[in-house]
């Protein structure tokens, strides 16, 4: 039986070999952002013994060459934001209408006790949650999507978040009773151990368990 992290290990080497053809491409063309990336690597990060000895047509070459040189610049899928992409295809198969909001302008977030919106040029305050990452009319449930593999200050920052998320959900249900929205996270990775899922849990009332869920691709749960 397939499973998310199956799919999530498929959809990776993908992209890896679509981001490998485009390199290949960028290089033979002479693409003018690769050839950026190439002098600014060269200038930052060489010294100037190393720069005579290695000059970016050498570079170039090498892209076209060596598997290493080729991975180094290439698009990593990191930045491609695969795993979201991914835990959207398999949450889509038991909910096919959820859709990607607006991560700027137009995404929805929450502050206050109230669901607001990003607008152009104006700052959200202090206390503003991230913007919700999907939407499935249907059932007005509003998505949280993490894949985080390895521990770590950034990944520590980002679980930051989804606690502020946790919080902010509770008091937005608590201030409007009549409220139809629900929450749900998808916390996908081996950083999302049994013992934070659990704390994540606990901060939820139990009269809103129905209403804000913890769960995970993984579990197989849409």
């Amino acid at each position: 039986m397939a499973t998310f992290s199956s799919l999530l290990a498929i959809r990776t080497q993908e992209y890896i070999s679509s981001n490998d053809a485009e390199i290949l491409n960028q290089a033979a063309t002479r693409d003018k952002d690769l050839l950026e990336r190439i002098i600014n690597f060269r200038d930052n990060n060489m010294t100037e013994p190393e720069r005579e000895e290695k000059s970016v047509d050498d570079i170039l070459e090498e892209i076209k060459t060596d598997m290493m040189t080729r991975a180094f610049f290439r698009k990593t899928t990191t930045r491609q934001n695969i795993g979201e992409k991914t835990q959207i295809e398999w949450i889509q198969r038991t909910v096919p209408d959820i859709v990607k909001l607006p991560a700027n302008v137009n995404g929805l977030y929450l502050s206050g006790g109230k669901m607001c919106t990003v607008l152009s040029k104006v700052a959200r305050p202090e206390d503003a949650t991230k913007t919700f990452d999907t939407h499935s009319a249907a059932t007005n449930t509003y998505g949280v999507l993490k894949v985080t593999k390895q521990p770590g200050g950034a990944q520590d920052n980002q679980y930051a978040d989804v606690k502020a998320f946790v919080r902010h959900m509770v008091a937005f249900l608590e201030a409007n009773p009549t409220a139809t929205e629900k929450f749900k996270f998808y916390l996908d990775g081996a950083y999302y151990t049994l013992s934070k899922r659990t704390e994540l849990d606990s901060m939820v009332p139990t009269a809103l368990k129905e209403r804000i869920v913890i769960t995970s691709c993984e579990a197989g749960a849409a």
